[in-house]
């Protein structure tokens, strides 16, 4: 049904195509004007996270709902 296509697939699919826009394509100065002022290290971590981690867990979640 088209809950299941919203929920289980558009909505992982949505988060997963974010975090790799975000954490590859987007400008990293336009990444430190939206966050603001932060901290170095935290913003190198945050940046790992969204290039890295988010990614892999969110098609984690994608694949396991499918499967």
């Amino acid at each position: 049904s088209m809950d299941f296509i919203a929920n289980q697939i558009l909505l992982p699919l949505g988060g997963m195509l974010i975090a790799i826009f975000v954490g590859w394509f987007m400008k990293e100065s336009l990444i430190k004007s939206e966050i603001g002022d932060i901290n170095t290290t935290l913003y190198l971590m945050w940046r790992f996270f969204v290039k890295f981690v988010a990614p892999l867990c969110v098609g984690y979640i994608f694949y396991r709902q499918l499967f």
